[in-house]
């Protein structure tokens, strides 16, 4: 993969805001000059402020502005959906596919490609920041967006019932995840991930729970906050934070839910009963085992059961 890395010659691309920082952040750290367009001068004054100090030394292969017409001499155009995704049909040529980001913390990225690519742009994207390279059928939701969101409804029922985010990511790093779910939230930012779960539960018809939405009112985006389920103080490693555990009380009492206690053993249960039901589903719209496994196991960051 690295060989092919070199021999890819850099394509001239522009992100447009919102939802597509991340996307912004890996490609630079890739050796990737980008343009990320933000019309909004909020938002503009917020990534000036945010992107030095998360994009370290590859912050300056990240330009800003806001002229949308900037990404007029651009080799592709990337525009984010409600989702959080990165999607179409902009270039300076040809339309691009949807593409879309995805990475759990510790663990390799992944492009998922929407549609055909005749152009092989999302290809080269996938090398360049050494991803695994998925297709999926046009106008599809990213396996990865949907096991994230299945995951975050699961721990957040969790949450209400009884436990920190700190004993849950316990029980399940203990039981083979990579990362803890909340402190992975915190990293992939918790307004990203409930942009994710707006669309996915408007299409699903889910019942969303509260603490989710209140989380990113109160201002808890996660680690670029510096407080999201846990503390960061400095931008340091995280630290409990014992507001949340008061949250999840006072959201569970207006919503009548009960609460009580739980173990560890049933927490992993519960995780992985949830997300064998999410690949029994994927796998009833025919997408083969190897596809969902690869995807949950660098989404969420561990495998799903046979």
């Amino acid at each position: 993969m690295d060989s092919l890395k070199h021999k890819v010659q850099p394509l001239r691309i522009a992100l447009i805001e919102p939802g597509v920082s991340q996307l912004a952040l890996a490609l630079a750290r890739a050796g990737q000059p980008v343009t990320l367009i933000d019309t909004d001068p909020h938002d503009l004054r917020r990534l000036r402020e945010m992107l030095p100090r998360l994009a370290g030394t590859a912050g300056h292969l990240i330009e800003l502005s806001n002229d949308v017409s900037a990404a007029n001499t651009a080799d592709c155009v990337l525009a984010s959906c409600d989702i959080g995704t990165v999607c179409t049909d902009w270039t300076a040529s040809v339309a691009m596919p949807v593409l879309h980001l995805a990475q759990c913390p510790r663990c390799a990225p992944i492009v998922e490609q929407i549609g055909d690519d005749d152009t092989g742009h999302v290809a080269q994207i996938a090398v360049l920041l050494n991803a695994y390279h998925g297709v999926l059928p046009s106008g599809a939701i990213p396996l990865s967006v949907r096991f994230q969101v299945a995951l975050s409804h699961i721990i957040e029922g969790i949450l209400m019932t009884d436990l920190t985010p700190a004993e849950i990511d316990e029980a399940l790093e203990n039981a083979g995840f990579a990362i803890g779910p909340f402190e992975a939230q915190d990293e992939i930012g918790i307004d990203t991930v409930l942009l994710n779960r707006r669309v996915v539960d408007g299409l699903q018809q889910n019942k969303a729970l509260p603490l989710f939405e209140r989380a990113v009112a109160e201002g808890r985006l996660g680690r670029k906050a510096s407080v999201g389920w846990y503390r960061y103080p400095g931008q340091s490693g995280k630290v409990e934070d014992p507001l949340v555990e008061d949250m999840a009380f006072e959201e569970a009492h207006f919503a009548g839910h009960t609460r009580r206690a739980m173990k560890a053993s049933e927490v992993v249960e519960r995780v992985q009963t949830g997300l064998d039901a999410l690949c029994a589903q994927l796998s009833n719209e025919g997408y083969a085992h190897e596809v969902i496994c690869e995807i949950a196991s660098r989404s969420i960051g561990h495998p799903v059961r046979p």
